[in-house]
């Protein structure tokens, strides 16, 4: 993801801040654009949809949001103070879900 924000903010200059040129956009793309090209691919080169298909070594089943009385709460803190406080702590229902959600796993 750095490699992308950093690879933007040099196109940004190339193209349109105040140093901005002609130079300055054939270096982004014979230096800059490439060489993120290249370590992005191997980071990613590995990855393919076939990996996180249910039956994939990748498969990820996104958590369900239970006991939806507690999102406005975690929204809250999300958008004001995460990071500066503790989330909200799971309500005895959402706990009693993931109790039942596990056991139901284990057999």
């Amino acid at each position: 993801m750095t490699e992308l924000l950093a690879l933007r903010e040099a196109w940004i200059s190339a193209y349109q801040g105040p140093r901005a040129s002609a130079e300055s956009v054939m270096d982004w793309h014979d230096r800059y654009r490439p060489g993120t090209v290249a370590r992005v691919n191997t980071a990613l080169g590995q990855c393919y949809l076939q990996r996180h298909l249910a039956t994939g070594e990748l498969s990820y089943t996104p958590a369900r949001i239970s006991a939806t009385e507690q999102l406005t709460d975690i929204a809250r803190w999300w958008a004001t103070s995460h990071g500066d406080t503790a989330a909200p702590p799971p309500s005895p229902n959402v706990v009693a879900e993931s109790a039942a959600a596990r056991a139901a796993r284990a057999y």
